[in-house]
Parts: C-alpha cells; sequence; structure tokens
C-alpha cells in the first residue's frame, strides 16, 4: 500500500519552552510525506494509536510509523516527537526519524526505527516463564541506562511495561512515549495514566506531584516479571492491587526453586517495599 499526502511537506520547531525541559539544543524535527513509505504490515494496535511497519521508498529502509485514532491531537504528536528527539542516539531508545502527515486523515504521525524483534511481553509469552538471570541483568542493565538518559533529559515516561520494551535478539529498547512528561512541568500531574499493574503507589493514591521514580518502580515490576514470567501485581481490583503491593515479594520470592532468582526477588522486594514504605509515611504526614 501506498501513502500519499495532501500538503507540502513543512519544518517543525522541536526545541522545548521551557528551560530544562529538554537535554538538547533547538534543532529542527523534518517533517515529510507518507508518500516516501510503502506500508508492508501492521505491528501493533492499542488505545490510542496503531503502528505499522513500512519500507522508505527513496533508500529501502524499514521504518515504524504510529498514527493516533480519531480524531489525532497535533500538539500531542509533537510533544511525543520531542520526547523522542530528546532521547535519540540512545541505543536502548527507539530511535525518531521524524513526523510525516497520513494521506487518508491528513494527521500527523510519528516515523521511528523500525526493530527487528518483538516486545517484552510477547516474547515472556510465547516462553511460558521468566528469562535466565543473566539474560534479566543485561535487559535491565539497558534499561536502566534508558531510564536514567530520560531522566537526565527530564523526561519521565510513566508507561513502562513489557509491551512498551522491544526486544531485538540481545537488546531491549523502551518505546511509546505517548504518555509521558517533561519534569519541567508544574504538578498536578495526571495519575490515570499507564497500566495499572505497573503504576507507582503514589500514581495510584492520587499523589498529584510524583517524579521519576514512579519509571523506578515500573522496572522495578518489569524485573520481577521477567524473572518469574508472572506480573508481580497482577489484581483485577484497585484494593486487591494495592493488597498485592503491600504484600511485595511473598511468596513468590519464597517459593521460587533457583537460589539466585529467590536472592534477585528479594533485591526487587526491599526496592518496592521501601518505596512504598517512604509514600505512605508521606500520605500520612499531609493528611
Amino acid at each position: 500500500m501506498a501513502f500519499t499526502c495532501k500538503r507540502p511537506a513543512a519544518s517543525l520547531d522541536g526545541h522545548a519552552s521551557q528551560p530544562g525541559a529538554m537535554c538538547r539544543k533547538r534543532r529542527r524535527v523534518v517533517v515529510g510525506t507518507t508518500y516516501d513509505y510503502d506500508q508492508e504490515s501492521r505491528l501493533g494496535a492499542g488505545k490510542f494509536g496503531a503502528v505499522v511497519k513500512a519500507r522508505c521508498r527513496a533508500t529501502g529502509q524499514l521504518v515504524a510509523i504510529k498514527s493516533l485514532h480519531d480524531p489525532a491531537d497535533p500538539h500531542e504528536v509533537l510533544r511525543e516527537a520531542r520526547f523522542l528527539e530528546a532521547c535519540g542516539g540512545h541505543p536502548h531508545i527507539v530511535g525518531f526519524r521524524g513526523v510525516t502527515l497520513d494521506y487518508v486523515t491528513d494527521e500527523l504521525c510519528l516515523v521511528m526505527d523500525y526493530v527487528e524483534g518483538k516486545s517484552l511481553k510477547l516474547l515472556l509469552s510465547e516462553r511460558g516463564g521468566g528469562l535466565p538471570e543473566a539474560t534479566v541483568c543485561t535487559f535491565m542493565w539497558q534499561l536502566l541506562t534508558a531510564a536514567k538518559k530520560m531522566h537526565r533529559c527530564h523526561i519521565v515516561h510513566r508507561d513502562i511495561n513489557p509491551a512498551n520494551i522491544l526486544v531485538g535478539g540481545e537488546v531491549v529498547k523502551i518505546c511509546d512515549f505517548g504518555v509521558a512528561m517533561s519534569m519541567s512541568e508544574a504538578p498536578p500531574y495526571e495519575e490515570e495514566v499507564g497500566m495499572g499493574e505497573y503504576r507507582a503507589p503514589e500514581m495510584l493514591l492520587g499523589k498529584e506531584d510524583y517524579d521519576a521514580l514512579v519509571d523506578t518502580w515500573s522496572l522495578g515490576c518489569v524485573m520481577a516479571e521477567m524473572l518469574s514470567g508472572k506480573r508481580i501485581f497482577r489484581a483485577d481490583e484497585f484494593i486487591s492491587l494495592f493488597q498485592r503491593i503491600f504484600q511485595v515479594g511473598y511468596p513468590a520470592c519464597l517459593n521460587a526453586p533457583d537460589p539466585s532468582i529467590r536472592s534477585a526477588f528479594g533485591t526487587v522486594s526491599c526496592m518496592l517495599t521501601l518505596q512504598v514504605y517512604l509514600i505512605s509515611e508521606q500520605v500520612q504526614t499531609n493528611a
């Protein structure tokens, strides 16, 4: 399928409006036309948008094109584009190529690097269990360096979960900055963002001035899931989810057959339990 465009190419100013909002200097984000790409297949779809695999006509390179569902808010597209651009060049964050126009909807789309592989969610589902500890260590190091890059750029992802982590061989990349925010923005912040099972307690409690630690919490949940193959806080209801959080690490870490996994679970448990304690203390103090 060939994309075409109704309007000529334009350009967009990709700099942040507030000091410290992004770590890069002012530069241009090229806005191309979807006529330059041939769609090959759909990679995935979610609540807010869809991603397709496409090939650049000029270079033959594969890309991933993300479009938002109707009607797409151009400000939201450009906001995500700026976050991706700010993190550009990091080996464990999906690469950003620019913004393009969809010929059917005449709306903006994001053009990103195509990652040959699958999501961490699909990988764990296909395995039916956890990953080897060495693999988990490798993946976690990569994810933590990606988080460090985001946070240095004053960006909080807010939706880190296995579905938003792409696995290509021995390399993982964080993707989908659709609900990310800049730490230069003043609170109150939205708490109803991201997947519930990976959301930090402060977000679940409706705390409106949380920070980058919400990503740390999500990464801890992802690490536990990579080790066990199961969501550590799976629950259908809000109250049940909180009960699971305050019982963190038990009995899963005690029943794990591999001593090294029990040890790793213990580390995750301590990290998450400390964060729960600090949040609960802060909530009680502010009450």
